[in-house]
């Protein structure tokens, strides 16, 4: 059964043009806090999971989410990390997702206990899916915004909040 889902589901991969996921992260400073949205299309989404763990996480389903919640959120902790200072070891909460149209956006707030002078992100999402992956990124922190785009070969960028 399985064989036929992944076959099914490379050839929806191969037919997709674009490989592209979104994030958007926003920092609080008074709040001492990080919310971090991403955007992964569904079909991407189903067949990554299909690929690695040989489940189909049709989220459309009623009580997949809750099924496969800690898949989800390891996956998102596996590939998309932060140091904030330098530093790693940040604790991530689910804050729920939400399917919009075609692709799923998925909520993490991220407690911080210091101010944030420099945040690293590595963001290798659906990486081990397609090797044209483009991951797009936009960062705030009040009247500071950027945008930033990772790919296979540039996974890291750095942002300075102190600029």
């Amino acid at each position: 059964m399985f064989t036929w889902i992944k076959i099914v589901f490379l050839l929806a991969g191969f037919m997709h043009p674009v490989h592209v996921s979104i994030t958007n992260m926003e920092y609080f400073k008074e709040q001492k806090n990080i919310t971090v949205s991403f955007k992964v299309y569904n079909d991407d989404f189903r067949l990554l999971f299909v690929h690695l763990n040989e489940k189909d996480i049709n989220l459309g389903v009623d009580g997949n989410h809750d099924k496969y919640k800690s898949l989800i959120d390891g996956y998102f902790k596996n590939h998309f990390k932060l140091q904030i200072n330098g530093k790693d070891s940040l604790t991530i909460f689910n804050n729920g997702w939400k399917l919009e149209e075609d692709a799923y956006w998925f909520y993490y707030d991220i407690p911080v206990k210091t101010e944030v002078k420099t945040v690293t992100i590595t963001n290798t999402i659906l990486f081990d899916l397609y090797y044209d992956q483009k991951n797009l990124l936009l960062f705030k922190s009040g009247n500071f915004e950027k945008g930033y785009q990772f790919n296979f070969l540039e996974n890291m960028n750095q942002i300075d909040l102190h600029e």
